[in-house]
Formats: structure tokens, C-alpha cells, sequence
């Protein structure tokens, strides 16, 4: 049995689950885990202290950090909805 095959039952409402959000979330806090991390991979082996500074300024809670990530969040969600417009408005499937 496939799993795309199957249907729902009748009578039963099919939800499709919109994780949109979710994922811009987790974008911006991947891509702003790497710097933080390079940085203090770099001031451990090249014992610099600016980049231990700047690693410590990066880290998850701080003001920079959370500022950033708004920042982030903010940018990506501008990105998103102006491609899905877009997409709708060239004649794009809607709901993709």
C-alpha cells in the first residue's frame, strides 16, 4: 500500500498543515549559528581575541544575537511572501 495513494475517509476534513513560518524560524537561526561558530573555532586555534570577542557577542541570547535574528526573520518573511505573490500573480499554483 502507498502512502500517496491513500485517501481520506468520507466525510472526514483534510487539513493540509502549513509550516511556512516555521521554516523561515529555522533558517534564520542556522544561518546565524555559523558565524558564531566559525569565530570560535578560529579564536581557539589562532588564539585572536577580537574573534573570541565577537563569538562571545554571537551567542544565543545576547542582544546582538536576538536583534540580528529579528532582523533575520524579518528579511526572509519580506522574501517569502514577495516570491509567492509573485508566483500567484505569473500564473504560479496557489497554496505552493
Amino acid at each position: 500500500m502507498r502512502l500517496h495513494n491513500l485517501k481520506p475517509r468520507p466525510g472526514a476534513k483534510h487539513r493540509r498543515k502549513r509550516l511556512d513560518g516555521v521554516m523561515l524560524i529555522i533558517f534564520a537561526g542556522v544561518v546565524l549559528m555559523f558565524p558564531q561558530k566559525i569565530l570560535l573555532m578560529l579564536a581557539q586555534s589562532w588564539d585572536i581575541k577580537l574573534f573570541s570577542d565577537v563569538a562571545r557577542a554571537l551567542t544565543e541570547g545576547s542582544v546582538l544575537y536576538l536583534s540580528i535574528y529579528a532582523l533575520m526573520v524579518l528579511a526572509f518573511s519580506y522574501f517569502w511572501v514577495t516570491t509567492q505573490f509573485a508566483n500567484q500573480k505569473n500564473g504560479g499554483p496557489e497554496g505552493s
